[in-house]
């Protein structure tokens, strides 16, 4: 049903109009309180207030002619950074950069050594001025746009699969993996 929104008079989940049929894979609120969705159709912005909806697809959809400027049309992953820039990624894990404003996107798919399209992406989050990129396979990879140099931990002994993470306060990241929680401090590399 793609977004729902809760209606407290009739006291039920209502259908966001215009997102009925859409598969919604992910979301991010921006600092103006927006919501940043991907999903099947593309990427989309919802002004939660007005429930106005502007879509960004690529040239392979007929959703929204005018907005065809993505490369691609299945949003995965989503994470909004405080500029107002969208970091998405793609179901072949492709990663990219998004700014509404220019309507450019810039293709951050390989970093100096590191190509983010041969490992299976599971979430982004744009924190500390980085972004942060958590895999299937590889652990948890994260770097600065202006700097392109990826960092990353791999948590031996807890396996490589960080499933979904939260940024905690000083500097520390709760990790999900195939082995429960980690707790991961970054200035310092100490996990436990």
């Amino acid at each position: 049903y793609g977004i729902l929104q809760y209606n407290l008079i009739l006291d039920r989940f209502m259908p966001v109009p215009g997102w009925e049929r859409v598969h919604v894979s992910d979301m991010s609120e921006d600092s103006d309180g927006n919501l940043w969705v991907g999903s099947d159709e593309g990427l989309a912005c919802l002004n939660t207030q007005s429930l106005q909806t502007t879509w960004f697809t690529s040239k392979d959809t007929l959703k929204t002619a005018g907005n065809q400027i993505l490369p691609i049309t299945n949003i995965k992953h989503v994470a909004c950074q405080p500029d107002g820039k969208v970091w998405f990624s793609s179901e072949v894990n492709q990663l990219y950069l998004f700014d509404p404003q220019k309507r450019v996107t810039q293709n951050f798919s390989e970093v100096g050594n590191t190509r983010f399209d041969f490992m299976n992406i599971s979430h982004l989050k744009f924190y500390d001025n980085s972004i942060f990129v958590s895999t299937i396979n590889d652990g948890l990879l994260w770097f600065k746009t202006s700097e392109k140099e990826v960092k990353s931990n791999n948590f031996e002994g807890y396996g490589y699969t960080i499933h979904q993470f939260q940024a905690g306060r000083d500097s520390f990241l709760w990790l999900a993996s195939n082995n429960g929680l980690i707790r991961y401090n970054l200035k310092t590399g100490e996990q436990n």
